[in-house]
C-alpha cells in the first residue's frame, strides 16, 4: 500500500459537515480544464493509496463536473425538445398560412368573375 500524500490531511468534521449540508450546489463554479487536470491526476496503483485530504478534494471535483454534465444534458435535451416544438408549430404555421391565402386568391377571383357578370347584366339591363 502507498504512503499518503504529505502535506494533505483528512478534512475537519465541520469543513465536512458544511460541505454535506447542501450537497446538491457546488462548491464552486465547474470548470471542464479543471476536472481534466483532475482525472490526469489517477494513477494506475489508485487502489494502494490511502485516502487523503487531495483524494477527497479529487473526488468532490469529479462529482461536481459529472453534475455540472448532467444538467447541461438535460438543459441541451429540452433546448432540442423546444426547437423541435417550434419547428413543429412553424410548419404548421405556414401551412395554415398557405391555405389561408389560397382561400383568399380563389375569393378574389370568384369577386372578379361575379363583378364581371353583374357589369354584363347591367349593360343587357340598360
Amino acid at each position: 500500500m502507498g504512503a499518503p500524500i504529505p502535506g494533505h490531511e483528512l478534512p475537519s468534521p465541520s469543513s465536512s459537515e458544511e460541505e454535506s449540508a447542501d450537497d446538491a450546489a457546488p462548491a464552486s463554479p465547474f470548470s471542464y480544464a479543471e476536472l481534466e487536470a483532475k482525472l490526469k491526476q489517477i494513477t494506475p496503483d489508485w487502489k494502494a493509496i490511502k485516502p487523503s485530504a487531495k483524494m477527497f478534494d479529487m473526488i468532490e471535483t469529479l462529482v461536481r463536473g459529472l453534475r455540472s454534465m448532467s444538467q447541461q444534458h438535460a438543459l441541451f435535451t429540452q433546448l432540442l425538445q423546444t426547437a423541435d416544438y417550434m419547428r413543429t408549430f412553424s410548419s404548421r404555421h405556414q401551412e395554415i398560412e398557405n391555405q389561408l391565402r389560397l382561400r383568399m386568391e380563389e375569393a378574389e377571383a370568384s369577386l372578379s368573375t361575379m363583378r364581371e357578370e353583374n357589369e354584363a347584366l347591367r349593360v343587357g339591363v340598360g
